[in-house]
């Protein structure tokens, strides 16, 4: 196994059926500092995560079976460990991801979003996220020119209000936090962001960098599918592509994030 991370501890907590796997598999963290391994049974795979953010860990206890019995598609737990102030989970591994060639505005994903944000604020989230503006850190604001911090200064005072929840939002539905069961059924297996916000929010996170206007609006008519309207389309796109800067600071200043992927982000700005 080529890492440096001892397992020995984790594996150690976990029930006797799975705490000796045949082998390990190093994953990537994705854009986190998290820890990811593949284990490999007799029975199957499972993937084991941690440290989780304690909203994560109190998805999986308080609201992915509430959320399963409204029919959204959640990663079955098989079990959750506490060490010391650290949460882990093993859960069901999927045997393929999201193919790239359905990144952009995919049907069943875009189903699953509206079938989530059909869920009012009144659903219980335990720690949910709300969504707010947040001005760039200080530390980072020298690496925008002056006019970039000046549009995005004015962005925030024209839109303040925008994120007034509506609904239920995943928080970060982007494309490499979905898997495939082997039947087909698309499962978002990100749930660390879960919380309350507008549908534009989500369907934001779907396009991909900063995105630019047809795009915006591809996706858009692909999230309101037999409800779009050109001006429909146009609103959706509209906030989305505003939601998109919120997202994309709120990630330049989150410490959890690896340095390189904060670097490239910011090079996204003009």
């Amino acid at each position: 196994m080529m890492t440096d991370f001892d397992l020995a501890p984790i594996l150690a907590a976990l029930s006797p059926t799975a705490r000796h796997p045949m082998t390990i598999e190093p994953l990537s963290g994705g854009q986190s500092l998290v820890h990811l391994f593949r284990l490999h049974y007799p029975w199957g795979a499972a993937v084991l995560k941690g440290p989780l953010q304690l909203r994560e860990a109190l998805f999986y206890r308080d609201t992915a079976q509430r959320l399963a019995d409204e029919g959204i598609a959640v990663p079955t737990l098989y079990e959750q460990i506490v060490l010391g102030a650290d949460h882990w989970l093993l859960r069901e591994a999927f045997p393929e991801l999201l193919p790239m060639g359905r990144w952009i505005g995919d049907e069943a994903v875009m189903a699953t979003l509206r079938h989530l944000h059909r869920l009012p604020t009144t659903f219980a989230i335990s720690q949910a996220a709300i969504p707010a503006w947040q001005p760039l850190a200080a530390s980072y604001r020298v690496a925008l020119p002056t006019a970039t911090l000046a549009a995005l200064d004015a962005l925030m005072t024209r839109h303040r209000d925008i994120f007034a929840p509506t609904c239920v939002v995943a928080g970060d539905p982007n494309a490499t936090n979905w898997g495939l069961r082997a039947d087909g059924t698309i499962v978002l297996f990100d749930w660390d962001r879960i919380g309350y916000s507008i549908p534009a929010h989500d369907v934001a996170i779907v396009v991909p960098q900063l995105g630019w206007p047809t795009l915006y609006e591809q996706v858009a008519t692909a999230y309101l599918a037999d409800d779009a309207t050109p001006d429909g389309v146009t609103h959706l796109a509209h906030a989305m592509a505003i939601c998109k800067i919120e997202t994309t600071i709120a990630y330049i200043n989150s410490p959890e994030i690896v340095e390189g992927n904060r670097q490239f982000v910011l090079g996204m700005f003009p």
